[in-house]
């Protein structure tokens, strides 16, 4: 039974790593997991948008980012309306969240990004994109491919998702 649980959450990762939103039955006995962030559930636990469950418990929420999320306009998040140019530059591009709070960053599509400055007293989330990069409440660095469209990351203590404000920055992904 195990086994099967195991197996599960394999699929579900690999559905969720692909964009899909999918539920994944662990057989007899075994949990389920559902939503696009993808879960982990084990000994009968649920697990819904990427939380995980032991023992026959749930957890909901958790999930990368805002997946599909559009990010604000007019101005865009974190109120960029024009952008520090880091297209020329080594990928990953190297970004520091407490540093960079409300700075508005524009990189490649063929780029990655690298997002340091996350710690436990720094958790970063993402807000807004067109793709999950950034697991929700991060607390370690975190690399990650885009494409293109705008983002928006904030810190879960000293920002704000929804506009950008505070410790937060926007970031636009040219082709």
């Amino acid at each position: 039974m195990k086994m099967r649980v195991q197996l599960a959450a394999l699929a579900l990762s690999l559905a969720m790593a692909c964009g899909a939103s999918t539920t994944v039955d662990g057989g007899t006995g075994g949990g389920t997991a559902t939503g696009g962030g993808g879960g982990t559930a084990t000994g009968g636990g649920t697990a819904t948008g990427g939380g995980t469950a032991t023992g026959g418990g749930t957890a909901t929420g958790g999930g990368g980012g805002a997946m599909g999320t559009p990010c604000p306009t007019n101005p865009n998040f974190a109120g960029c309306v024009t952008y520090t140019d880091h297209s020329a530059e080594a990928s990953p591009v190297v970004i520091d969240l407490p540093s960079q709070s409300s700075g508005c960053h524009r990189v490649t599509a063929s780029q990655q990004v690298r997002i340091t400055g996350i710690s436990g007293g720094h958790p970063g989330s993402q807000s807004c994109g067109p793709t999950s990069a950034l697991p929700a409440s991060s607390t370690t660095p975190a690399t990650f491919s885009v494409v293109a469209g705008q983002y928006g990351f904030y810190c879960d203590f000293h920002g704000s998702g929804g506009a950008g404000s505070g410790m937060a920055f926007g970031l636009q992904v040219v082709p």
